[in-house]
């Protein structure tokens, strides 16, 4: 039986950050900042570099890992502690720097497994897929505007390159994050001016409002995915061939389905073959935008996102 902690703490955070920040007079504490530039606290290190020419600081990392050495549950008063510790770290005022790149996000906890999920959301128009080998699949923008990314938390947790003490470790197993309730995590990041189309301050970060519109950014990135029920193959009279082969030859050549059907050609096409083959396929393809997909955490997020969750 898992022994469940009790804290306080929001499903829905921000995460890793890129802040910029001109400094007129030049001076930063560089004494907590090591050689290879990490600056430390207990946790996980945050990049610091300074461009002496444009008198640029930049900040890079985890706000989450970095203040707690995890990002399971992260709030704004969390958040508001990171900003303040880094602050005073390097003797610079950060409440006024620029936030280059940001990541907001949820987790949540579904039923199925994460392989099932990502197998179940279809391409959609303007993305292309990458690959993480063990830590889920990304839907990436091709100009790079924004990145939406689902991983299993504790499959990222056991990834090599992601050091987290022991202790960390046990207080996570025993807490509702733990592994058999199955933690996921989907997460937008990206610039500010194209997820939020607005220029974003640290100040603003760390603000309710702000938050709000990530939290609907986040949602409405997630609709836009199409999703398609995972099918059960149990013999050809039950199989839908038009679906499979419309699929396979979408991901085989790289494109949407809805351009292959363009391909046809109209006009050797009669009523009784090609016409009806056409006609019936286009009737699939509508229907996957509404199409009720088991797989979908929507509704997870809308509960994640509409009320404050205490652990």
């Amino acid at each position: 039986m898992v022994k469940l902690l009790k804290f306080k703490g929001m499903f829905a955070m921000y995460d890793y950050v890129e802040i910029s920040k001109y400094l007129s007079n030049g001076y930063y504490d560089r004494s907590k900042v090591n050689k290879f530039g990490e600056l430390f606290d207990r946790h996980s290190s945050m990049k610091v570099s300074y461009n002496k020419d444009e008198r640029i600081l930049s900040i890079r990392g985890s706000l989450p890992y970095f203040i707690q050495g995890h990002n399971f549950w992260f709030d704004i008063d969390e958040a508001k502690k990171a900003v303040e510790k880094i602050s005073d770290l390097l003797k610079v005022d950060l409440y006024d720097a620029e936030i280059k790149i940001m990541e907001y996000g949820v987790v949540v906890m579904p039923n199925f497994k994460i392989q099932e999920f990502i197998d179940s959301h279809i391409q959609t128009r303007g993305y292309r897929e990458e690959i993480y080998i063990g830590r889920g699949k990304n839907y990436v923008r091709n100009d790079r505007a924004f990145t939406l990314k689902f991983y299993s938390l504790w499959a990222n947790f056991d990834s090599s390159w992601n050091k987290v003490t022991p202790e960390t470790r046990k207080m996570l197993e025993n807490s509702r994050c733990c592994r058999a309730n199955n933690p996921m995590r989907y997460e937008i990041h990206g610039s500010p001016k194209k997820i939020l189309g607005a220029r974003l301050l640290v100040s603003d970060m760390l603000t309710e409002i702000y938050e709000d519109s990530c939290k609907k950014a986040l949602l409405k990135k997630y609709i836009q995915i199409k999703k398609w029920e995972r099918m059960d193959i149990r013999g050809m009279k039950r199989l839908d061939t038009s679906k499979i082969l419309l699929t396979l030859l979408s991901e085989k050549h790289n494109r949407f389905q809805e351009e292959l059907l363009k391909m046809v050609d109209r006009t050797s096409a009669n009523i009784y073959s090609k016409r009806s083959r056409k006609n019936h396929i286009k009737k699939l393809c509508r229907k996957i935008p509404h199409e009720r997909c088991s797989y979908s955490i929507e509704n997870l997020i809308l509960e994640v996102i509409s009320q404050n969750k205490t652990l």
